[in-house]
């Protein structure tokens, strides 16, 4: 949009979309904390954490029979491992009891993800922004 508007210039559909490009950055920058611009997600997935592989639903971390080795960590890995198990680093994360709870029949948990990508877009918008709108 922001290259559509500058393509634009001053006709009204240029200035349509420099005002949604605009509208659009200044609301993101409201969801702005002191890590980046994220939004609080509630994930399901957790649950799959403590799976042990089922061929009957393809469903866990699958290590094929007669596997063995070790993560760097020094989890073995193992027919019968878990992603959590072979990731028990992740036990020390200090929001961890929230996704134990999870795995224990709890509510889903809620964490704001402040994702690479998502934050490198929004920084290239922001500076497209500036490069064909320096004033504003």
């Amino acid at each position: 949009m922001i290259y559509y508007a500058a393509k634009e210039g001053n006709t009204t559909l240029g200035t349509q979309a420099r005002t949604t490009a605009k509208g659009l950055l200044d609301r993101l920058l409201l969801l702005k904390d002191s890590r980046g611009v994220a939004v609080p997600e509630t994930r399901a997935d957790y649950n799959r954490f403590d799976d042990v592989w089922s061929s009957s639903n393809q469903q866990g971390l699958y290590i094929p029979s007669g596997y063995s080795g070790t993560m760097p960590n020094g989890d073995v890995i193992q027919p019968g491992s878990t992603f959590l198990s072979i990731r028990s680093f992740y036990e020390d994360d200090p929001d961890w009891p929230k996704v134990q709870e999870y795995l224990d029949g709890g509510e889903a948990p809620t964490f704001t993800y402040h994702r690479f990508w998502a934050q490198a877009d929004f920084a290239m918008a922001l500076a497209d922004y500036g490069t064909f709108f320096p004033n504003g």
